[in-house]
Order: structure tokens, then C-alpha cells, then sequence
């Protein structure tokens, strides 16, 4: 009698044990399916994952679902990593998911992902969102037409899923697609996967989503996709990935530091007594800061104090040399709704002194970074509790505002060397010209500069353009006390060039231009040539003047007995031309004693 009972109790518990294991494989679960997990898991990662049993206590993301749900497998098989379906999925080839983001994100923006499908080699997407052959693609074996035609739903050309008589016209735990516009051109199915929730969504073979970040957990976390192919009545997997994102509660920026004749930016090593510029440029796609004042502490550790300014802009002038460090204190307020959010810690006070730069405020310095506004200026509420030594700020019964205060903090080391300050090119002398016997014409570049002595002279000829190559050359200078430097350089044939001159040392290149003319002449005997031929021609005009003014009013006189009224009218007219002719033409005139001043009747 006991061997029975024993019998049957084993045979109880090997049938529970199989509706459970049934019941699992019915009820298959997102967090099952996820990249994260063990279906999906087609790498080694190596990075940790936020997620296991700790993902319920994340903030739930808005239009997330909790990855709790039932995953509807029959209508979207799972497949193992190492499935040999994952090779024939897809008409030539593999599919690959490119997964990115724009993080890092300050805690309260947004940030967006974007996943984009690489095709196999001579496959595209068409306008209609059809995935066809592209003909222009070389060496292509000559297939043409559509791989996947996006409206049509008959294609079942690949019986080896069990699809049963479910039709993939809904999402994985059984919500039904949206009805875009362009909804039956939407062949994919991306489910995104993050903190232990999802988010589902249907698009061509591009597409993005943005996720709010206010209370999420700080640091680094994951985000997974899976990539589904709609085929009439089957969603195929053909694709999956992942990407880390950071969430952080400073405001995430970049400096880009620089300096004219410099050429060992890239190892923080700048010239003494010239400007360097420091170029701060904020990390924030989401405009979160855009209502934001921001404000920027500058210290250059060289004794010149504390620099606040408004401008994400700043130069500064070391006129020591050694090694300084160059700290930078971004301060952002953002104003928020009531009620005001959780506090985050100020910097630190400084007690340097402060150099107001023009247009700037100086917010004063609290014991928290959340005040509170109703009717007054977030300096004036922040300057009351500093006054008041209070650690807290009281609230008001019904506060209007609340001011957020964000922090970034930038530090790094300079090295301050001496360096080329200024370059400049005296008048060239031309040693050998252009001759049908000499080709070659030597033209001599005295070259000055200020700073450090160089160590080597480069120049760079280009045509009258200053776009083509002629010729460069670079000459190493001998060791001398002064900056001047004598540069000769051989022109092989005529005309206007375009010289670059750079000198150079272990820090600095100075560079500066000049425009040369090499031929048989010189510039100012060209000049000379054309004034005296301007001259000469201006001299012909004035004399073909004279010559027609002079016929033109020359008259004859009858001899009759009306001689008396015109020589009234042509006396003053004769004489005026007689003495001009006189004084341009001096000739020796003929005397005859015919010629009266004065006519009279023969």
C-alpha cells in the first residue's frame, strides 16, 4: 500500500510540474523576451545591467508599460541566439539595427533614441516603404524588383514558424496598431526595453523615440530594441540591440580651448602673453535649459581672481610662465512649478575675489538650490535666507515659482611656454631676373617676428589665385639672438605668386602672406611707361583742339565798302587766335607790308 501512494504522489507532482512549465511557456512574459534576458543575448555586453529584481523600483517612464505584461509569442516567436533561423530571416543576408542616443541628460530633459535598419548589400527602402533591389549598386548580380513588398500580405514564402491563425496586426502583448496615414507602409515593429519596462511602436525602417528623464535613477542604464518584420500572419524577429545612456544631475558640456599660433593645443601647452579662448558649449538637444539664467565662474589660478560672466565665451592672457589649472563653475536656474523638487547640493563658497564682467548678475550664495518665488526676484528670495543664516527657505502658503539650481564643474591644467607672437614680411629684393638666358629669377624674403626665436622657416608658393601648388620648402634657422630671418626662393618663370611665409618653434607657428611679381621689368619702370605714354596722348588731344578752333572761327573779310562794320564784328576774334597761335606755335612769321592792322579800301 505505501509503494502506491508514493507512486501516485510522484505522479502528482511530475503533472503540476508540467501545467506549470506548460502554463510558463503559455504566459511568456516581456522581461522574458528582453535583450537583457537569456533569448536575445546574441553578446557578451560585459556592462552592468539595471535591471533583475531591483527594476521595480524605478520611476515609471510615461507611455511605458511595465515589462510584467503577457508576450503574445504565438503572433511573435522567440528565438535563441543561436537559432539557425536568425540566417534565414531575411532575403540575402543578415539585418543589422543601429541603436543611438543623445545622451548624456541632465535628470528632468529629455532624451531621444533613434534606431535605424542596414540592409544587406544592394538593398534599400523605396518611398512607399517598400524594400527593393537598388540597380545602381555595383557589382550587382542583376536582381531587380521589390524584396518585401510593405502592402502586401499574402507573402508566406518561409513555413518553418508556427503561426497558427493569428495575424500580426498587433502589437506583442496584444494592443492594436495605431491607423497612421501610412500605416500599411509600416512593415516594422520596434520594441524598446529599459528600467523593466517597454514601449512599442511600428515604423519604416528609421524611426525615434524620446523619453522624459524626471525621476529616473542616476547613472549609467541600458536600453534594448528588438526589431519585428510584418509578414501577413506572422511578425518575424530579424533584429536586436542595445546601447548604454547616463542619466546625471549636472549639467552635462564641453570646453573647446584655443589660441592663435598655437600647434600644441591638443596638449594643453599655450603661448605666453596671448589670448587663449575658451569655448564652453552645453550638452542640451531637449532645450531644457532654454528658459534657464545661466551663469559662468571662471578661475585661471594665476591671482587674477574670480571671473563671472553670462557668455558661454571667455578669453584670458597668462603673462607667467608654468602650469596653472583653469576651473570652470556653470551655475543654471530654471524656474519650476509648485510644488518645489527634491534639493541638490550648492558648490562650494569661494572666498577669492570677483571680477564682475559687464552684463552679468551674481546670484547670492544659499544653503539649498531650491527657493522659492511669489512676487519677487529669485535674488531677492536667495539673498533673504543667506541673510537670515536659515538652512531651508520658509515656503510661501501659495508659491507662484520655484527656482531649480543645476551645477557643472570643469577643471583642467595649463602649461604656459613662451612662443612666436607675431610675423611679418619686409619689401623683397629680387636678386636674378628672368632672361631669354637665365629661366630662373632668385627673389629674397627678409622675414621678422616677435616672441621666442624659431627654430624653422617654411614658405608655400602658390599661383596668382593662392588655390594651386607651385612649390614648398622648409629650411632650419641657425641659432641667433634676434628674430630675422633670410629666405631666398627660385621662380622659374614669370608672373604674380602667392608666398605664405610660417616660422615655427618646439611650441608656436606663425604664419603670415605676401603677393610677389617675378619678371623682366620692374614695377616702377612699368609705371613710367604708362605715365609717359598718358602724357603724350593727352598732348595730341589739346593740339587737334587748337587746330579745330583755330579754322572754325577763321573768317574771310571782302574787299567792298562794308569793310568798316565787319572789322568790328571780326577784330577782337582775329587778334585773340593770332596771339594763341603765337604762344603754342612760335615761328618765324613772314613780315609783309600789305598786312595792316587796320583795313582799307586799295
Amino acid at each position: 500500500m505505501q509503494p502506491l501512494k508514493q507512486l501516485v504522489f510522484g505522479a502528482l507532482l511530475v503533472l503540476t510540474l508540467l501545467v506549470i512549465e506548460s502554463s510558463s511557456k503559455a504566459h511568456k512574459r516581456f522581461s522574458d523576451v528582453s535583450p537583457r534576458g537569456d533569448s536575445y543575448n546574441t553578446r557578451n555586453y560585459g556592462r552592468p545591467f539595471h535591471g533583475g529584481n531591483n527594476r521595480r523600483y524605478h520611476a515609471r517612464l510615461q507611455d511605458w508599460s511595465p515589462d510584467t505584461n503577457n508576450w503574445i509569442e504565438k503572433m511573435y516567436p522567440v528565438w535563441k541566439a543561436r537559432d539557425a533561423r536568425w540566417k534565414t530571416c531575411w532575403k540575402g543576408g543578415r539585418v543589422m539595427v543601429h541603436l543611438t542616443s543623445d545622451s548624456p541628460a541632465l535628470v528632468g530633459s529629455n532624451i531621444t533614441f533613434v534606431a535605424s535598419l542596414q540592409f544587406p548589400r544592394c538593398q534599400k527602402e523605396d518611398e512607399n516603404g517598400n524594400i527593393v533591389y537598388n540597380g545602381a549598386c555595383s557589382g550587382d548580380s542583376g536582381q531587380s524588383g521589390n524584396v518585401y513588398n510593405s502592402t502586401s500580405w499574402t507573402e508566406d514564402d518561409n513555413e518553418d514558424y508556427d503561426r497558427g491563425d493569428i495575424t500580426c496586426n498587433s502589437f506583442p502583448d496584444g494592443r492594436p496598431f495605431p491607423h497612421h496615414s501610412d500605416h500599411r507602409h509600416r512593415q516594422f515593429v520596434y520594441i524598446f526595453f529599459t528600467n523593466g519596462q517597454y514601449y512599442q511602436k511600428s515604423g519604416r525602417s528609421f524611426t525615434t523615440i524620446t523619453m522624459n528623464t524626471t525621476n529616473m535613477t542616476l547613472g549609467n542604464q541600458e536600453m534594448d530594441v528588438v526589431v519585428y518584420h510584418r509578414r501577413g500572419k506572422k511578425c518575424v524577429p530579424i533584429a536586436n540591440a542595445s546601447t548604454l545612456y547616463t542619466i546625471t544631475d549636472q549639467i552635462p558640456f564641453t570646453v573647446n580651448i584655443s589660441q592663435k599660433n598655437n600647434r600644441n593645443a591638443s596638449q594643453h601647452r599655450f603661448i605666453r602673453d596671448m589670448p587663449i579662448l575658451f569655448a564652453v558649449h552645453l550638452h542640451d538637444p531637449s532645450n531644457y535649459l532654454k528658459d534657464a539664467n545661466i551663469s559662468y565662474r571662471w578661475n585661471f589660478s594665476d591671482g587674477t581672481g574670480l571671473f563671472v560672466s553670462g557668455s558661454s565665451l571667455a578669453n584670458h592672457t597668462y603673462t607667467e610662465l608654468g602650469n596653472f589649472s583653469a576651473m570652470l563653475t556653470i551655475e543654471a536656474v530654471l524656474p519650476i512649478p509648485a510644488p518645489c523638487g527634491p534639493v541638490t547640493p550648492t558648490p562650494p563658497i569661494t572666498t577669492e575675489k570677483t571680477t564682475i564682467l559687464p552684463t552679468t548678475r551674481i546670484p547670492a550664495t544659499t544653503n539649498t538650490s531650491v527657493t522659492t518665488k511669489a512676487g519677487s526676484s529669485s535674488e531677492e528670495s536667495s539673498r533673504e535666507s543667506s541673510e537670515s543664516g536659515e538652512g531651508d527657505l520658509e515656503e510661501k502658503e501659495a508659491p507662484a515659482e520655484c527656482l531649480l539650481h543645476r551645477y557643472g564643474y570643469f577643471n583642467t591644467v595649463l602649461t604656459v611656454v613662451d612662443g612666436i607672437l607675431d610675423i611679418d614680411v619686409l619689401p623683397m629684393t629680387r636678386i636674378g631676373g628672368v632672361t631669354s638666358a637665365q629661366s630662373d629669377s632668385v627673389v629674397e624674403f627678409v622675414v621678422t617676428c616677435e616672441g621666442s626665436i624659431p627654430t624653422e622657416v617654411c614658405t608655400v608658393i602658390l599661383d596668382s589665385s593662392c588655390k594651386e601648388l607651385q612649390s614648398e620648402a622648409c629650411d632650419s634657422i641657425p641659432v641667433m639672438d634676434q628674430c630675422r630671418v633670410t629666405v631666398q626662393r627660385t621662380f622659374d618663370q614669370p608672373g604674380i605668386y602667392c608666398v605664405n611665409v610660417s616660422l615655427l618653434d618646439e611650441a608656436s607657428l606663425a604664419l603670415t602672406s605676401t603677393m610677389v611679381s617675378v619678371g623682366e621689368g620692374t614695377p616702377r619702370a612699368a609705371t613710367l611707361e604708362i605715365v609717359l605714354i598718358f602724357g603724350a596722348f593727352l598732348l595730341l588731344l589739346v593740339f587737334l583742339g587748337v587746330l579745330f578752333l583755330q579754322r572754325r572761327f577763321k573768317t574771310y573779310t571782302p574787299v567792298d565798302g562794308n569793310v568798316q562794320r565787319s572789322e568790328r564784328f571780326n577784330e577782337g576774334t582775329n587778334v585773340y587766335f593770332n596771339r594763341v597761335k603765337a604762344s603754342l606755335f612760335s615761328r618765324t612769321e613772314e613780315k609783309n607790308p600789305l598786312l595792316k592792322d587796320k583795313a582799307g579800301v586799295i
